[in-house]
């Protein structure tokens, strides 16, 4: 009796697991998003999966496509911050050799992260225009001396 009543308990429960698992592979509403814009998260992810992949000092990454520029900030692990120089010059050779067709804005400071994060939340309620002139003005800052 006692052992019958756990088979049963027991095919339930696999049963019942199975069913969560068909459920979770079923598809979900998947929003369709124009071509253009497919293009530009191909790109930033790309460059983002490049990051990761090659680069095993760089914690965190975030990529933002202009017309022509591609904003590339990341976070550098924290015993690693010594070599940022060093660091950000490979990352510099590699995007530019990786994606030639686009000036290449590249930094590990901090405050470029955060406002590229901004910019990328913010991506598809900008124009093209404005997104050139904020991937700009983060040239710009980076390139400051301080």
């Amino acid at each position: 009796m006692k052992r019958s009543v756990m088979w049963a308990v027991s095919a339930s429960l696999l049963l019942y697991g199975c069913q969560q698992e068909a459920e979770s592979l079923a598809p979900k509403n998947v929003l369709q998003i124009n071509a253009s814009h497919q293009n530009h998260q191909r790109i930033e992810t790309k460059a983002e999966e490049k990051m990761r992949t090659s680069f095993p000092e760089i914690r965190d990454v975030v990529a933002v496509k202009g017309e022509k520029h591609l904003l590339v900030a990341y976070q550098i692990k924290q015993l690693k911050r010594f070599r940022s120089k060093k660091i950000e010059g490979e990352v510099n050779k590699k995007l530019e050799k990786e994606f030639p067709n686009y000036t290449i804005v590249a930094s590990g400071d901090l405050k470029i992260f955060w406002e590229a994060q901004k910019i990328a939340r913010k991506e598809k309620d900008l124009s093209e225009r404005e997104m050139k002139k904020k991937i700009l003005n983060l040239k710009k800052l980076k390139d400051e001396q301080t």
